[in-house]
């Protein structure tokens, strides 16, 4: 009876064996580890063999890249959807380059629009929403600028408002103003 042989190392199989039965609390932490003792060229090979893989893969592979801070593959992976919502979530506490951020905040696509804004204003990217807000104004409209004025300066807020459309949903209505009491005789 043959035995099959286990898995080689830096591939996504193994990988599979050694992390995948361990609890998830434990399992994240220590893939994370892992991926700090690599050896950079021992990561680009595995690296490279998971972002070739499936959808779970990919996902691992991002996973690898923001513990290590490879911040190119974090910037790279922002234009995957497949990895998108994960790379933006990076995005948020990792100092990836502003250019593809940019590229999302100006997307036609109004959803990845709004998720740009979310990671510029969790990040505190002030100085690019700032940068962007014009351009946003000009391609998108009024509505799409009061929309990026959260995550921009307040000199920049206070210079804007008045231009841009409150978008709908954002702020409650304004009471209705009641009739006064009737007057004691």
């Amino acid at each position: 009876m043959a035995h099959s042989a286990p898995p080689q190392p830096l591939t996504p199989e193994w990988i599979s064996t050694h992390f995948d039965s361990l609890p998830f609390p434990a399992r994240m932490p220590a893939l994370a580890r892992y991926a700090r003792t690599l050896a950079p060229d021992a990561y680009a090979t595995l690296h490279r063999a998971l972002d070739d893989g499936d959808q779970d893969e990919r996902h691992t592979g991002l996973f690898l890249a923001v513990a290590r801070r490879d911040l190119d593959t974090v910037a790279a992976a922002l234009d995957d959807p497949v990895l998108r919502r994960r790379a933006l979530a990076a995005a948020i506490r990792l100092p990836v380059p502003e250019e593809p951020l940019a590229a999302l905040a100006l997307s036609d696509i109004r959803a990845v629009r709004h998720s740009a804004y979310r990671v510029l204003r969790l990040g505190r990217r002030r100085r690019l929403a700032d940068r962007l807000l014009p351009e946003v104004y000009e391609r998108h409209g009024a509505q799409e600028a009061a929309r990026l004025l959260s995550a921009c300066s307040p000199g920049t807020v206070a210079r804007w408002l008045p231009r841009t459309d409150v978008p709908p949903g954002c702020c409650p209505p304004s009471p209705v103003p009641r009739p006064p009491p009737p007057r004691p005789c």
